[in-house]
């Protein structure tokens, strides 16, 4: 008796794409990743075994929290040798690798399509960028010749409990007024659920000096309880006399279930020659607040994500600019901040360039001595420019393991 034997050409023999069917969304509720394995050689490929390593924990980006309850099921492919389909065994081998095996070498037939589907995920609520990695055994019917290995960039997002946060005007006069805008969720129809609680926060000095008699280091409003939120989710705020640079924060909480989900975003308005308040400050000479910039990612158009893991040892600003080559694709911002000790989120930030002919900017204030993580992604070619301005002779020190 006679096998087939091992395809010709295994360069390309098999490839893999990882497909999210809701593109830029992974739901908490029903998530589901396909792996989809095609043949554009000219034999038939066997394929003996696959493994994936997905991210897997309780951090942002994780596409499971409990990678033992994931389940695989297969769709027959098409063409000459498309086989009825095969039980599949999926193992989970520690650190986010898992093991797929049929019960027999699986014949791929040129052109044919295999899709395998991974579900029962648990992906960490929040914006995310995960790196994916598929191995795939091929050979003839006995035995593995050959590994094809693809990795890939998978992006989702929750849908934006807050969208369009800014202020009114790029830089202010002493004493001018700030207007605050956003658009957050609309009031649910009757039965539906409660839509999120909005907060917003202002800076009002620092507890050890505070500005004018203020001793509040932040101030909190009720958006929906002082009327500054209507039940289209449409908001707006505003401060007057404001006589100093301060940051605003915009945050969105909703309890399901017992746990607690947070999105927030951040606004800054920056004033011309503001009043300062200062401990002990002695000077003979220019003093110069903004120290030297320092740029993460020069605006060069790229397909390549970017990815950042920074610790600033001064206070400063993170200013990004995005813009998108299409409409079709917008350019994807993901910022988490945690506290010192790295392991528990302050806030997070997500925000989308989506016209060419408008970038997208975006100025972040961030402490000293808190973790941050970026991310910029697009599924087309983009452009994004990422800076730090330090307050001081700080740096942004990057964390990413070599």
């Amino acid at each position: 008796m006679t096998h087939p034997g091992p395809p010709t050409d295994l360069t390309d023999v098999v490839v893999c794409t990882l497909v999210n069917p809701t593109p830029g969304r992974l739901d908490p509720e029903g998530a589901r990743l396909e792996l989809h394995l095609t043949h554009p050689g000219s034999d038939v490929a066997y394929i003996h075994s696959a493994e994936l390593t997905l991210p897997t924990g309780t951090r942002t980006g994780s596409v499971t929290t409990t990678p033992d309850t994931l389940r695989i099921t297969q769709t027959a492919p098409s063409g000459r040798h498309a086989p009825t389909p095969v039980v599949w065994a999926l193992a989970h081998r520690g650190e986010g690798r898992f093991h797929l095996t049929p019960d027999a070498p699986l014949p791929l037939d040129t052109a044919a399509t295999l899709v395998l589907t991974l579900d029962g995920l648990t992906p960490v609520p929040g914006p995310a960028t995960a790196a994916i990695t598929t191995h795939i055994d091929l050979g003839d019917s006995h035995a593995p010749l050959q590994r094809s290995t693809t990795c890939h960039q998978l992006s989702w997002t929750e849908d934006p409990w807050i969208r369009s946060f800014s202020a009114d005007k790029p830089q202010y006069t002493k004493n001018d007024t700030v207007t605050l805008t956003w658009t957050g969720m609309p009031t649910p129809k009757t039965g539906a659920g409660k839509r999120p609680e909005y907060f917003l926060y202002y800076t009002l000095g620092t507890p050890a000096h505070p500005a004018d008699g203020r001793a509040e280091l932040l101030k909190s409003i009720d958006v929906i309880a002082s009327g500054y939120m209507d039940n289209d989710g449409h908001g707006a705020c505003v401060f007057t006399g404001i006589d100093r640079t301060t940051a605003f924060m915009l945050q969105a909480s909703r309890t399901d279930s017992g746990v607690s989900f947070t999105q927030t975003a951040s606004a800054v308005a920056v004033i011309d020659k503001p009043d300062l308040t200062v401990g002990r400050l002695a000077c003979s000479g220019t003093v110069a607040l903004m120290g030297q910039s320092q740029t993460l990612l020069a605006r060069t158009p790229s397909t390549v994500p970017f990815h950042g893991n920074y610790r600033p040892t001064t206070d400063g600003m993170l200013h990004i600019t995005m813009e998108c080559r299409t409409k079709e694709e917008p350019v994807n911002l993901a910022i988490t901040v945690d506290d010192t000790a790295g392991n528990k989120p302050l806030w997070t930030l997500d925000a989308r360039a989506r016209d060419p002919q408008a970038p997208e900017n975006i100025l972040v204030p961030l402490p000293a001595g808190t973790h941050i993580y970026v991310t910029v992604s697009s599924n087309d070619e983009f452009a994004a420019q990422v800076t730090w301005y330090p307050l001081g002779q700080g740096r942004l020190n990057s964390t990413t393991p070599a």
